[in-house]
């Protein structure tokens, strides 16, 4: 994912996002490391990952 496309989808709960296939919230990007920092919706831990790791489902939930 890029950057700019991560930074539209902080805290989003609209558009699911994973991180190597699990669901997760974008915190924060930082756009000069290309990292992402990612809460789990499984565990509650958060991590820092980087943004190609990242990925959206395209699907908006209402």
């Amino acid at each position: 994912m890029d950057a700019s496309r991560a930074s539209q989808l902080i805290n989003s709960k609209k558009i699911d996002v994973f991180c190597k296939g699990e669901p997760v919230i974008i915190k924060a990007v930082d756009e000069s490391s290309k990292m992402a920092t990612v809460e789990s919706l499984d565990t509650g831990n958060t991590i820092i990952a980087p943004l190609n790791d990242i990925r959206d489902s395209g699907v908006i939930n209402n």
